[in-house]
């Protein structure tokens, strides 16, 4: 029987790479998502692997606590990710407002990705975490430290706002109407 997500993050803690491996397998490709859609594709990779890393930092009577690690991943994730943005605005400031780098996008993310760049990032992080991660409205509560109907409120707004960018799609099997 495959360890369960706790246990993974428990195993973690005491130096098991295979745990490691395994939590990354499940939940790396989802989270870079997530960091991607906060801070782009460049930053993305280097705020998972610091949030990972945060995984090893903590005591192990901590992670015993955790009862939804998907959420409580997602969260750690958001929390480096603001973490990352705030740095950069300070360099910014002291480098007199040097241009951001352009952000590359895969082709495999179609012409979506480009809609839900656009969107706001409170909208974006609900509609990646609720649609490429799959958390429920819960978990998107948790995740994201809001009420469930305030998560609930900004996915239907992202998705009225996806709508209304691309109303060639809605028909379209794969498009914003296929996913809803």
């Amino acid at each position: 029987m495959p360890p369960d997500d706790r246990q993974l993050l428990l195993g973690i803690a005491r130096g098991r790479d295979d745990c490691a491996r395994e939590l990354w397998r499940r939940f790396g490709p989802v989270l870079t998502a997530l960091a991607r859609s906060i801070v782009g594709e460049a930053a993305a990779g280097d705020v998972v692997q610091a949030a990972f890393c945060r995984i090893l930092e903590l005591p192990t009577a901590r992670l015993r606590e955790i009862n939804d690690v998907p959420a409580w991943l997602a969260t750690l994730v958001r929390h480096q990710a603001t973490n990352y943005l705030r740095t950069e605005r300070r360099q910014r400031r002291k480098a007199r407002a040097r241009p951001p780098a352009e952000t590359v996008r895969p082709s495999h993310d179609g012409a979506l990705w480009p809609l839900v760049e656009r969107l706001p990032r409170r909208w974006r992080e609900v509609i990646v975490l609720r649609l490429v991660a799959g958390l429920s409205f819960d978990q998107l509560a948790l995740a994201l430290g809001q009420n469930r109907s305030t998560a609930a409120a900004r996915y239907r707004a992202a998705l009225a706002r996806l709508r209304e960018s691309a109303p060639a799609c809605e028909e379209s099997p794969g498009g914003v109407g296929h996913v809803v």
